[in-house]
């Protein structure tokens, strides 16, 4: 089973940011977990600490969260398949 990590990639890369809805849709998950996931390897200061900045997350006018991989998010993760 692959990671929320590991499909951003293989979906993210061509297309650039993937709306979380989508991701959550092929992970059979809530859209508010892949949103914790994520923040948590984002940039974000969650009890003082930053984040990794592995991805980057965001909300559009309409509420519409997407995420994309940074350079040390790529970095972090093998080729995708194919």
């Amino acid at each position: 089973m692959r990671t929320p990590a590991e499909l951003l990639h293989e979906l993210g890369d061509s297309a650039g940011p993937v709306p979380l809805t989508r991701l959550a849709k092929r992970l059979d998950a809530r859209v508010s977990e892949l949103l914790r996931e994520f923040t948590a390897l984002s940039d974000a200061r969650l009890g003082g600490v930053a984040g990794p900045g592995w991805v980057s997350l965001h909300c559009d006018d309409a509420g519409r969260w997407t995420v994309a991989l940074t350079e040390a998010g790529r970095a972090q993760l093998p080729p995708p398949p194919g």
